[in-house]
């Protein structure tokens, strides 16, 4: 199996988030998910209509489903007319046609008459990622981006945090705040860290495998590296905070964006607590005892 196929699914560039309804049975309580680990990537359990589906949760994609043609081709679906002109990893041009779905299930959460689109990577994309890891598609922020979400990969678990929740039931979101770069929000979850190599604007990414650094982030810093390198920074300050030293996988990746400098992935995740506060653009991070 490719990583780099695997990556191309977890960001794609120009999108449109497609809008969600929030979840019908809400109320004023949070819902805890449990969550697996497969091979680095978060692994969640969907109903959809009434069939089970397994997705992966990439933060690193602003929509809400992506799901496979295979998966698609199973169950009551409504077109929109709508599509989303995209572009993936391998760069190339992606058309993905939008529709509505009566049910979405995950967990207790129910979300009613949901817009998702659907996944145009290759057949072979298809098959490795299937075979790799159980998935036929992925789940991204605009699931959840009226609210509040804590990851916690040790615990394998994800809490969704709705956002007429009380204040109280509402600090399970606490630790280390760190803002949000909102003039790079076009990017995804991003914030600006000061590294060994100046500062770069990093983009938080569950759907990343690993920290990566595009090539032409060390090759602007005069680093003589070549993809499939390893980089270590021993500076990573983020809001005046130190979670140094970061080791990053350079990666010739020239689809992405000019002014995305690194991914956070798997090996950033994997010890910390992670909340995103998408109303108030920010991240909120604490490690688990």
């Amino acid at each position: 199996m490719k990583i780099a196929a695997l990556l191309s699914a977890s960001i794609a560039l120009g999108l449109a988030s497609c809008s969600t309804d929030s979840p019908a049975n809400s109320g004023a309580q949070t819902y805890r998910v449990s969550m697996e680990i497969v091979e680095r990537f978060p692994v969640l359990a969907f109903r959809i209509n009434d069939l089970d589906v397994r997705l992966a949760l990439d933060l690193g994609s602003g929509t809400s489903l992506t799901l496979y043609p295979e998966i698609l081709d199973q169950i009551e679906k409504t077109p929109t007319g709508e599509t989303i002109e995209s572009i993936g990893m391998e760069g190339v041009p992606m058309t993905n046609p939008v529709y509505e779905i009566p049910r979405v299930q995950l967990g207790d959460v129910v979300y009613r008459d949901l817009l998702v689109r659907q996944d145009d990577h290759t057949e072979q994309h298809r098959k490795d990622t299937i075979d790799y890891r159980g998935t036929y598609g992925r789940v991204g922020r605009g699931l959840f981006e009226d609210g509040k979400l804590v990851i916690d990969y040790q615990n394998k678990s994800l809490t969704i945090i709705p956002p007429d929740v009380s204040e109280k039931d509402q600090g399970i979101c606490h630790g280390i705040e760190l803002p949000l770069a909102t003039e790079k929000k076009s990017l995804g979850l991003t914030t600006l860290v000061q590294t060994d190599i100046g500062g770069i604007y990093a983009v938080w990414d569950t759907g990343a495998p690993g920290n990566i650094m595009p090539k032409r982030t060390t090759d602007s810093a005069g680093l003589s590296l070549q993809a499939r390198d390893r980089f270590e920074t021993k500076k990573f300050v983020i809001n005046g905070h130190e979670f140094g030293p970061v080791r990053m996988n350079v990666w010739d990746v020239p689809a992405l964006p000019p002014d995305l400098q690194a991914l956070l992935g798997y090996w950033f995740f994997s010890d910390k607590v992670v909340c995103v506060d998408f109303p108030r653009d920010r991240l909120y991070i604490h490690f688990p005892s």
